[in-house]
């Protein structure tokens, strides 16, 4: 864990300085928490913007059925010296 020094405005300190009594946990904790989540958040967001970037990527594809699709990824694994079974 690193330590570091951050500046808050005195009203969000009052304000957590208060949650920590009510939760009996230190500002620090509080502060700790609060960028986990938001970090959390962070990269939830990321994930869906990757998804959303990828959304319609392969609406052009002639193939549609699962079963194709399927078929053609499993034949490139024979090009690239893959067992799909995973034995060597």
């Amino acid at each position: 864990m690193h330590r570091t020094q951050i500046y808050l405005p005195e009203n969000a300190y009052q304000e957590l300085q208060a949650l920590g009594l009510r939760r009996k946990m230190s500002l620090a904790e509080l502060v700790r928490r609060a960028v986990e989540g938001y970090l959390s958040e962070s990269r939830r967001g990321s994930r869906l913007e990757q998804l959303q970037r990828g959304f319609g990527l392969w609406q052009d594809r002639e193939q549609f059925s699962t079963e194709e699709i399927l078929r053609e990824i499993r034949s490139e694994w024979s090009h690239r010296d893959v067992d799909p079974s995973g034995r060597h």
